[in-house]
């Protein structure tokens, strides 16, 4: 940026009372933009106005007191493009308006602003400052701007009835979303009777195969000293009566939302599960699956971190929240609907797409009221927000709601499946109440976050064909990606946590799961590893509550990832699973005892070990992968303890068995991308003494097929190979000498 010729401050001041303002928005370029009838009306129909360029807005950050607003869209566009140096300074300066469209509603409401440093066609994204909008009910942007601040009293009358009109518009109108047939009770429910909170009565009610609504809760237990439980002890007391006061914040609180939803059975699990029955405890496990599948509707206390936190104290007020926001004011016309309506109905006629029909519609909007009568405006500027973003390592405190990944009840285990088996969610987070179903997500003011990609559900019809499988393989890889980043309170439940999707996508799906592997595609379910240069690589851990088989995912913790090239090339014959239980009772001596054996049929290498090794990197924490070249990545990471670790400059020094072997698996580009170098992938494997032909897996391993000349010489340390012409990309040494030795061979991985 020197050649701005402009003293330049770039740091954000603290906001004032009504959030980051402009020292005076009706001169500054920027903000005085929303106050101008024809940029709006071309907003409202392009989408896009070109404000100036890069240049102007450095002008702009720094005119008398300062637009923090432009100074902050700086700052974004800086760490956008990768630092100062790389700013274009002669670049178009352009706001986007971002459109959504509710259901049932003829006409657009605005949810995002964007700003973008361009260059080339407006109409062509460059860097961009994404920030959302929203106002108040009341306010003249109410019927443009879609998003309101988020309702802080979330058990409020009127946030339970916000809550009952979506559970009955979900029951009322989304087929995907209600029960196929009638829901029967899960074995043990609370009752809960009486009119208010200062007569109510909870008692443990069996209804065996009863049916009828009920709330199933899904929240952290926390301390298991501050829980309240049912046990064999006090089980006879409970179907009397359950003490409130007993309760833990977070039931008794599930108890309250419950009563105001107008529904009589709560479910929750260390309640309706005797605690210290292993029968019980099985048994109840594999209903999991129905119980969250059948509720009515599930709570969810996402912000809670334990049972005895409160997840209905009321969040921050819009005092509070535009205290942290950008405030701005926004001229808007009165009948915007109208407005709407006749753009909608321009551009849904088919010759939209005809440039000179759009030309046409831009002179025949000229001619509207909106454009020739001053009166068809508002007369008082409406207050609308746009709400930034932490980032950098200069961390700047402005709002940005969180994303349920990143709720206290994302970090926990067994909420995984709860989340995706119920129909329908109220999710109590840490800004606002959040509605999702099948159909969507709603908010209760703010804005709803996406689904995340391990939640959604497809929907599986048999057989399974080469797509659904792939689809399968797809959800699942999602699933244990987000799964293995959660903790779990018993490490024997790493394969209990999923066994009501497993036994879901099995009933679904004509498929079985053997060891957290699916039969229809083992390859895919083999080909995890475990990244150590991961920001968590502590995590990453043999755990020694558990016994599985060595090609099973469940034998460590921490963050998985997965990779298969486009080309298999083993095959796998047989999966038997011999043994799977849990022994001892959970916190004292639990213990997951897991056995069985892959019959597989693969390229083995007949290298000499010793010597293969030297061709390879040992990735740890303290390395990160290059490309080109061929990785070893340890199950376990450095707890694993088939390997010796030593130290030398701090640095880990990796020692291992001569006798390893390595297991090709599959070979190609990654995923079939057509702009990856080929690779072989597969599995570190070591011989189990005394039985022939059985092998323990310990690692996964990449060797580099091919590398891109112009890359490597270039020192381009990207892994994608940005130049493919003819010639480009060639076989590396190594590669032609590893595909030589490969040997076919049928082996048992145990």
């Amino acid at each position: 940026m020197s050649n701005t010729r402009i003293d330049l401050k770039l740091s954000i001041d603290a906001p004032g009372p009504e959030g980051f303002t402009c020292w005076d928005a009706s001169k500054c370029k920027l903000c005085s933009c929303l106050r101008d009838p024809k940029t709006i009306l071309n907003l409202f129909l392009n989408r896009f106005v070109i404000l100036g360029t890069t240049h102007d807005l450095l002008k702009w950050s720094q005119e008398s007191q300062r637009c923090m607003l432009c100074v902050y869209i700086i700052l974004q566009l800086i760490e956008e493009v990768g630092g100062p140096q790389n700013f274009v300074t002669d670049a178009d300066f352009v706001l986007r308006w971002s459109f959504g469209q509710e259901s049932g509603v003829p006409h657009s409401q605005i949810f995002f602003f964007d700003f973008e440093m361009s260059w080339g066609f407006p109409q062509m994204k460059a860097r961009q400052v994404h920030m959302n909008s929203f106002t108040i009910d009341g306010g003249t942007a109410a019927d443009c701007v879609a998003f309101r601040p988020p309702n802080p009293m979330v058990v409020s009358p009127a946030a339970m009835a916000r809550a009952r009109d979506w559970i009955d518009t979900c029951e009322r109108e989304h087929a995907g979303c209600r029960a196929k047939g009638p829901t029967p009770l899960p074995t043990r429910v609370l009752e809960i009777s009486g009119a208010t909170m200062d007569d109510i009565s909870i008692r443990l009610y069996e209804g065996g195969s009863e049916g009828g609504r009920y709330v199933a809760l899904s929240y952290i237990w926390g301390d298991p000293k501050k829980q309240y439980t049912t046990d064999k002890s006090n089980l006879p007391a409970h179907k009397n009566n359950v003490p409130l006061e007993s309760l833990p914040y977070t039931v008794a609180e599930a108890v309250m939302c419950t009563q105001q939803l107008g529904i009589k059975y709560l479910w929750v699990d260390s309640l309706c599960i005797v605690q210290d029955s292993s029968e019980d405890k099985a048994r109840e496990i594999a209903a999991m699956a129905q119980v969250y599948k059948n509720a009515w509707v599930t709570i969810s206390a996402a912000k809670s971190s334990g049972a005895s936190d409160s997840f209905t104290k009321p969040r921050a007020d819009l005092q509070g929240i535009a205290g942290t926001c950008f405030n701005m004011e926004m001229i808007v016309p009165k009948d915007v609907k109208s407005l709407l309506a006749w753009i909608d109905r321009h551009r849904n006629n088919p010759e939209y797409s005809n440039l000179a029909y759009r030309e046409e519609v831009k002179t025949l909007f000229q001619m509207t009221p909106w454009f020739l009568d001053k009166n068809a405006w508002e007369d008082d500027l409406s207050t609308i927000w746009l709400a930034g973003k932490a980032s950098g390592r200069k961390r700047q405190d402005l709002v940005e709601a969180p994303s349920l990944e990143d709720e206290p009840i994302s970090k926990r285990g067994w909420t995984l499946q709860e989340t995706w088996l119920s129909r329908r969610m109220l999710i109590y987070g840490s800004a606002q109440v959040l509605w999702q179903c099948r159909e969507g997500s709603k908010a209760d003011g703010g804005q709803a976050p996406y689904h995340n990609r391990a939640t959604r559900r497809p929907h599986f019809s048999r057989p399974l064909d080469g797509a659904k499988i792939r689809i399968l393989s797809s959800l699942w890889k999602d699933l244990l990606q987000d799964f293995s980043k959660r903790r779990l309170s018993d490490p024997a439940d790493k394969l209990n946590a999923l066994q009501g999707i497993i036994h879901e996508l099995e009933e679904e799906t004509g498929d079985k799961c053997f060891g957290g592997i699916w039969k229809s595609d083992p390859i895919a379910g083999l080909s995890w590893f475990q990244n150590a240069t991961n920001k968590d690589p502590d995590t990453m851990v043999f755990n020694e509550a558990r016994t599985c088989p060595s090609w099973s995912w469940a034998k460590v913790d921490g963050p998985l990832s997965f990779s298969v090239a486009e080309n298999v090339t083993a095959s796998v014959k047989d999966i038997k699973i011999t043994k799977n239980e849990i022994t001892g009772h959970y916190p004292a001596s639990t213990h997951l005892v897991v056995e069985g054996g892959v019959l597989i049929r693969g390229r083995v290498s007949s290298l000499d070990t010793l010597d293969t090794l030297g061709h390879f990197r040992w990735l740890s924490p303290s390395s990160r992968a290059e490309p080109f070249s061929n990785l070893i990545y340890i199950d376990g990471c450095l707890t694993n303890p088939d390997f010796k670790i030593s130290y030398e400059d701090g640095k880990p020094k990796v020692l291992c068995h001569e006798d390893f072997r390595f297991l090709e698996l599959s070979r190609g580009k990654w995923g079939g991308r057509q702009n990856l170098a080929a690779e072989s992938r597969g599995l570190m494997i070591v011989p189990v003494d005394g039985e022939p032909g059985k092998y323990r897996r310990v690692g996964f391993f990449i060797v580099a097929l091919e590398c891109d000349l112009d890359s490597m010489a270039n020192q381009d340390h990207l892994m994608m190979c940005l130049s493919l012409e003819e010639g480009n990309v060639r076989p590396t040494e190594f590669g032609e000498i590893w595909t030589e030795a490969l040997v076919e061979q049928t082996l048992t991985l145990v």
